[in-house]
């Protein structure tokens, strides 16, 4: 990683390669970093190595879920959203029963301000 100024403007890029257990938690608070900025596209969301950000609040993803420090993380998440509730999202993915379409559906995206072309 120290010689990494060397391949600037080449158009090489180098990532960091993390171990199989965090690349598993990465994929769950990716996919829980999606439907937040979904529900709320101005909220502060954040991964970083295997924790998640949320308005500088640090949640961590175990076998049973989403979990700020102690407690539970969705319904911190659900305070922080405000007026969603994605207990039941939380719950599907730690049961890795998310359908492989769920962000294809538009039911799932909120309204967006922008006008739509016609």
């Amino acid at each position: 990683m120290k010689s990494l100024k060397k391949l600037k403007g080449t158009g090489y890029r180098v990532f960091q390669d993390f171990p199989l257990n965090v690349r598993k938690r990465r994929i769950k608070l990716l996919l829980v970093r999606r439907k937040i900025l979904r529900l709320n596209k101005h909220i502060n969301v954040l991964v970083s190595g295997d924790r998640l950000y949320v308005q500088n609040l640090k949640f961590e993803w175990f076998l049973s879920g989403l979990r700020h420090g102690d407690s539970d993380g969705s319904a911190k998440l659900s305070e922080l959203i405000i007026g969603a509730d994605i207990k039941d999202f939380i719950v599907a993915l730690a049961s890795n029963n998310l359908p492989k379409d769920y962000f294809a559906s538009k039911e799932h995206i909120s309204s967006s301000p922008l006008p739509k072309n016609q």
